[in-house]
Formats: C-alpha cells, sequence, structure tokens
C-alpha cells in the first residue's frame, strides 16, 4: 500500500510514524514543502503522547533530552467560552504528565527518526490530485513528479491545499 502524507511538520511526522507502527509493510511518504515550512510554536501535548511514543518505540528520555521538552502536569484554558472564564484540567497528579515543547524541534526529530525508518521525503509543492471513483490515486508536483498513492492523509496545516479539501 503507498500512503501519502501531504505536509510535513509535527502533525506530517507523527501521522508517519503511527502509519509505519500500524502498517509496516506499507510505502510512507511524506511530501513537505520547503516553501512554507513549519509554524514553529511552542505546544503542548496531553499525557496520550506517551502511549504513542510507546506504540511508536520511541525511548521518552531520548524524546525529552533531543527536543528540550518541559513536563506538563495541566492545561489552564483562559477566555475558552467565554471573556475572563477559566477552565483548569489537570493530569491527576505527577503520575499522569505530558510535554511542552518547540515544535519545530518535535517535528525535527520525527523527521529524522522517520527519515531513519525509511520513510521516504519528497520535498516539493502539490499542483494538484488525480481522482477516481475510489479517492485520490496520485498526485501531481509543480516539478513535474507524480505520486501515486492508495491513501492521503492532509497534514498541511494553516497552508492547506484547498483542492484536497473540496475532494473529501
Amino acid at each position: 500500500m503507498n500512503i501519502v502524507i501531504v505536509g510535513g511538520g509535527t502533525a506530517g511526522w507523527i501521522t508517519s510514524l503511527f502509519l509505519l507502527s500500524e502498517y509496516k509493510n506499507s510505502n510512507i511518504t511524506v511530501i513537505e514543502s520547503d516553501v512554507i515550512g513549519i509554524l514553529g510554536a511552542g505546544e503542548g501535548s496531553t499525557p496520550l503522547i506517551k502511549k504513542f511514543l510507546k506504540k511508536c518505540n520511541i525511548d521518552e528520555n531520548d524524546f525529552i533530552n533531543k527536543t528540550k521538552s518541559t513536563f506538563k502536569l495541566g492545561i489552564d484554558f483562559e477566555n475558552w467560552s467565554s471573556p475572563k472564564s477559566k477552565y483548569e484540567h489537570y493530569f491527576l497528579g505527577e503520575r499522569y504528565y505530558s510535554f511542552h515543547f518547540d515544535a519545530r524541534l518535535v517535528a525535527d526529530y520525527f523527521k529524522n527518526l522517520g527519515l531513519k525508518r525509511g520513510i521516504k521525503l519528497i520535498e516539493g509543492d502539490i499542483n494538484n490530485f488525480n481522482t477516481n471513483d475510489y479517492g485520490v490515486y496520485s498526485i501531481n508536483l509543480l516539478d513535474g513528479q507524480t505520486i501515486m498513492c492508495d491513501f492521503v492523509f492532509d497534514c498541511s496545516g494553516f497552508k492547506r491545499n484547498e483542492s484536497l479539501l473540496i475532494l473529501f
């Protein structure tokens, strides 16, 4: 099976590593734009990220050290439902924790790991999608490459390709 992830960054590389853990015999390709880049803001996670790391055979200590992550015990939502409103969500004590991290460092960490594990990277920009009754079967890049695919994941974020949204 040929699986293509449109967009790199944290979302694209997390998706590719998860899919690799589930579909070991698949060809997984990430199409990452060298023009668009990564937002690179500080991001937080929930305790579920620890399950993801374990599922994908990623050492938690290695992840923490290489991404300079800090521990996080909860989330404060300010002005979430109305001005001056506040909601606090704690992860039920020290046993339950998560991480706060720089999205660019985490994306690079997952990207390097994915490439070492055989995920293919294509740097380029999408021109259009070719479809049939079953959905997208290939992707044309601006440089003339055509990428065949059986399934596409859209992890393109804020710079998403509007033509992909129309397909679904």
